[in-house]
């Protein structure tokens, strides 16, 4: 069966941007809406991969998307950036590791640096029955207004397979947790999630 919309509900995604730039890049809100086409035919056109021997024995995929979380701050500040996952596939387990960067914020904000997926191993994802991966999402980014913020993460996702048919892992989605510290100031994260397929 389909993977449950109700585990990726976020205000993150819903969260309305209060200043728009004139660059080329994308805007917070074009970044959103693109999470949420990209989240919603993920999910309308896969099924969770249910057991270990699913997975391939062997080789490697890499997997693009975006990830969001907003912070439990009184402005409750949503923030998204680039995901890049790859799993390293072996039998009987396996590896994940990746890169997010490219962030910015709802008012406009963008931040270098970037976080690093490690510890990445495949399990059970604890989110939505089925197999996934659990790992650390970690590392610094900066802002020109905010200054430096230390991020703390853990990141729990499923992988889905075609809703038909069957086949190779076609991508995941999943939940992040955790903390940020911001000029020593730890902020919880209220609300974060992930999206990344083929």
């Amino acid at each position: 069966m389909p993977l449950p919309r109700s585990l990726l509900t976020l205000s993150v995604m819903a969260a309305v941007l209060t200043a728009c730039g004139s660059s080329s890049e994308p805007t917070f809100d074009e970044r959103r809406d693109g999470f949420f086409v990209q989240r919603d035919n993920f999910l309308d056109t896969t099924q969770p991969v249910q057991n270990f021997s699913d997975l391939p024995t062997s080789g490697t995929a890499t997997f693009n998307g975006a990830v969001g979380v907003t912070l439990t701050d009184v402005d409750r500040t949503s923030i998204i950036g680039d995901l890049a996952l790859e799993v390293a596939y072996s039998d009987p387990s396996g590896t994940v590791s990746g890169r997010a960067d490219n962030f910015t914020t709802d008012f406009g904000e963008d931040f270098s640096g970037g976080l690093d997926i490690t510890n990445g191993e495949l399990g059970d994802s604890g989110i939505a029955t089925g197999v996934g991966f659990n790992g650390d999402l970690t590392g610094t980014l900066v802002g020109p207004q905010t200054g430096t913020v230390v991020v703390d993460a853990d990141m729990s996702g499923t992988f889905g397979t075609p809703l038909t048919g069957g086949g190779d892992v076609v991508g995941a989605v999943g939940l992040v947790t955790g903390s940020v510290d911001i000029g020593g100031n730890t902020v919880e994260i209220g609300d974060g999630a992930f999206i990344v397929t083929e």
